[in-house]
């Protein structure tokens, strides 16, 4: 490979680095840089496999890759018999430009070697998508192996041969594919843990790429990529803006400075007054109004805990045709804890685009099954005494964004039972533990009832251990950490289910929001009664 070749990844192929051991991802990172510098030589040896190329990481690892038009493209990594086995069951597709479209199952080439017919008389169902993956498309009859192709095409590839959106869809290029710079493969090869910071799993990479002229609104689960989509939106309007600049809006300053370092991740050293917190916004309509169409776009972070005002006059504006600039709001109503604004979010659904994010790339799925006990029981255990409470209740609750999806494996989860009286010392107790491991950032949520309660316990804990970071589930929103305590200091004692009031109930989802931070581990300290305890064996 000469310097004039570009270097990409495939999607897939970070999947597959993650899964090897830090060893063979080691060796493969050393691989992958001798390729970045043009320097394919000192044992980097090439076999063909198929459509594929093998090249040789070591002894026994290989890296499947591809050439087309705009340079070479990793593809997967594994041992020599596994990475062998992977590319004799795959295809690649190309354009008539040459350029890598598609890695597809492998009985599609068979598919695909009888559908170029040329010129027919009808269009094709999928006219919407490039040529040579509308003519594949067109020549599957079997439904099983049309489901497999489909599924190994690029999300928003999916959804348009899905849907048939034939007349007013267009297809972009695959976003399955990422171009890699020095800068930007210096920062991929620290993987596994912050590779979701710059390589975008392809449906949020069409979120970011979605066009500029509407509304829209990103929905997921907690860890799904919702605020870093946000981020990577924000990063490229401010390239690509020549007149007015977009505006970041975080439901915190917290929040707003943790987004402010995820630009400098990126990158970009974004102008102090693009960013700014929800309070700063004005909740006067006509003042609102003013500083948003100052604006090239208007990203907002914790859609679901805005004020209920500032919702609504967002809807009047839109309402009445106001030339407000276009909207990027993330949320996820199960997370809503502040303000109960998930019903008024709803009602945006007719002005904006919806999508939604189901993998969590943040978690272990030992947190994520954790969590989604949690939202379940939150979900099918409580509801309010009457019609405004209910009403709030069902407002912070959806069943899209409740279930996700994670590949991350790591410690279980530790749920110890501990009554209330013994609380403050198996706190010291959990709070000196994650001290003493002193391997990455970390923090102990304090889930209460009242900020009195949350007040005395925090003072407490940090009067012993005045190095400990300890955050309520308010606090630690948009934030998140390797390593945590979760701590349930809310009293479960004689309360009916069914009488719920709306502020008890955002309390228990802040038991969801707290585990939901951390991506390495956690562990729970749970006063009895408490729906951290449901299923688990303690």
């Amino acid at each position: 490979m000469g310097d004039q070749q570009a270097l990409r990844l495939h999607a897939g192929f970070l999947d597959a680095l993650a899964a090897l051991d830090s060893r063979d991802q080691k060796r493969v990172r050393s691989m992958i840089g001798q390729l970045s510098e043009g320097e394919e030589t000192k044992g980097v040896r090439r076999h063909n496999v198929g459509d594929f190329v093998s090249l040789s990481a070591s002894m026994d690892l290989r890296v499947i890759a591809t050439s087309d038009s705009n340079g070479l493209v990793l593809l997967h990594t594994d041992h020599h018999d596994e990475a062998y086995r992977w590319a004799e069951r795959h295809s690649s597709v190309l354009s008539d430009q040459g350029s890598l479209l598609a890695v597809l199952p492998v009985q599609s080439r068979i598919v695909a070697a009888d559908s170029h017919r040329g010129e027919t008389s009808h269009p094709s169902r999928f006219a919407a998508l490039p040529r040579p993956v509308a003519d594949l498309l067109d020549g599957i009859e079997d439904e099983s192996e049309f489901i497999e192709t489909v599924a190994a095409l690029s999300p928003e590839w999916q959804e348009i041969a899905l849907a048939a959106s034939l007349h007013e869809t267009e297809a972009g290029p695959p976003s399955d594919i990422v171009a890699v710079d020095d800068e930007l493969l210096e920062y991929a090869l620290r993987l596994p843990e912050d590779r979701w910071r710059v390589f975008l799993h392809p449906r949020q990479r069409f979120v970011v790429d979605a066009p500029l002229g509407g509304h829209l609104l990103v929905k997921g689960g907690p860890g799904t990529g919702k605020t870093i989509c946000l981020i990577h939106r924000f990063v490229r309007l401010c390239s690509d803006s020549t007149g007015p600049q977009p505006l970041l809006v975080g439901l915190s300053p917290a929040s707003q400075q943790a987004m402010k370092d995820a630009c400098t991740t990126l990158g970009h050293s974004p102008d102090p007054q693009l960013l700014c917190a929800v309070q700063d916004l004005p909740l006067g309509r006509d003042e609102l109004e003013k500083q948003l169409t100052e604006h090239s776009s208007v990203l907002i972070d914790e859609g679901q805990d805005l004020p209920v005002d500032l919702i609504r006059n967002i809807l009047e504006l839109l309402e009445r045709g106001s030339s407000i600039p276009p909207l990027f709001i993330a949320f996820d109503s199960n997370q809503a804890i502040v303000q109960p604004s998930g019903d008024a979010l709803g009602r945006l659904v007719k002005f904006c685009d919806v999508v939604t994010l189901r993998y969590c790339y943040r978690s272990t799925e030992q947190i994520v099954t954790t969590a989604g006990g949690l939202i379940n029981r939150l979900h099918h255990d409580y509801s309010g005494g009457n019609h405004e409470h209910s009403h709030h209740i069902a407002a912070s609750r959806d069943a899209s964004t409740a279930g996700t999806i994670t590949a991350l494996l790591g410690p279980e989860v530790v749920v110890t039972e501990t009554p209330l009286g013994s609380m403050q010392e198996k706190m010291m107790e959990f709070g000196t533990e994650l001290l003493e491991r002193q391997d990455g950032s970390s923090a102990v949520v304090l889930v209460a009832e009242s900020p009195e309660v949350f007040g005395d316990m925090k003072s407490k804990l940090v009067e012993s251990l005045p190095d400990l970071n300890v955050l309520s589930p308010r606090e630690c929103k948009g934030l998140e950490f390797r390593h945590g305590v979760v701590v349930d200091l809310i009293n479960h004692g004689p309360v009916d289910p069914g009488r719920i009031t709306r502020t008890r109930y955002q309390t228990l989802a802040g038991l969801y929001v707290a585990v939901t931070r951390f991506r390495h581990s956690v562990s729970c300290l749970a006063s009895p009664g408490s729906p951290l305890l449901a299923g688990n064996p303690g």
